[in-house]
Formats: C-alpha cells, sequence, structure tokens
C-alpha cells in the first residue's frame, strides 16, 4: 500500500488488521524532513524503515508492540523518530528488518509500479 497523501498518511496501518508477510505500506512526503510516528489505533506490531531523499535508508525502528489500553483511553501514545531527513517511510511486520538483514545505509530501489512515480 501507499500512502501519498495527508490524508492517507495520516490513517495509515490503523485501518488494518494485519499485514501479508512481505508486504507493508510506503509512506511518501514532497520532501524530505524528520518524522515522528505513533501507534494509535495499531493492531499489530511494526518495524519502521526511515529512507532519505537519497534512497539510503538512514534508520530503522524494530519491533513497535501495539499501544497498551492506557495509551489508547488516554492518548499517551509512544512517539518514534526517523533521527535524520526522511522523504520515505516504510511500515513492515515486526521482524522484517531483522529476517531480511535490513541496515542503515543500505540502498531502497522502487520496482514498478513506483520506479516511474517516485525518486528511488
Amino acid at each position: 500500500d501507499v500512502s501519498d497523501t495527508r490524508q492517507l498518511r495520516m490513517i495509515g496501518l490503523s485501518q488494518h488488521e494485519e499485514l501479508d508477510s512481505g508486504h507493508g505500506m510506503l509512506f511518501v512526503y514532497p520532501d524530505a524532513a524528520e518524522r515522528t510516528y505513533w501507534m494509535k489505533g495499531m493492531q499489530f506490531p511494526i518495524d519502521i524503515i526511515w529512507i532519505g531523499a537519497d534512497c539510503n535508508i538512514g534508520n530503522l525502528t524494530e519491533n513497535i508492540p501495539i499501544p497498551d489500553e492506557t495509551s489508547e483511553i488516554d492518548g499517551s501514545y509512544l512517539i518514534f523518530e526517523s533521527g535524520k531527513p526522511a522523504q520515505f517511510v516504510l511500515e513492515m511486520n515486526a521482524g522484517y528488518i531483522n529476517k531480511n538483514k535490513v541496515f542503515i545505509g543500505d540502498s531502497v530501489v522502487f520496482l514498478d509500479p513506483l520506479s516511474g512515480k517516485y525518486a528511488c
């Protein structure tokens, strides 16, 4: 799935009950900037891959748990930060980064149909 509008980015994966293995959601921004994410409404844990405008992985956040009941009630969600400017953010099932040996500095190449639409 691709979230390339403000509205789609706000919804993100919160309306998904799960992700199929090897599938994810790519968030696309018009520019690179430091990004923050939270897990509001999430029903499964994820990994986040933060990708810069240069198409290199700038940071990784692994095994983010679903919010606990207290967070859902009082809105005290944990915030996850890119730490570096990111133009693309890829959310995958928790464990994807470790299983697929993804590392900071790795290059990202989008395949069809994304290759013609986005820079990487």
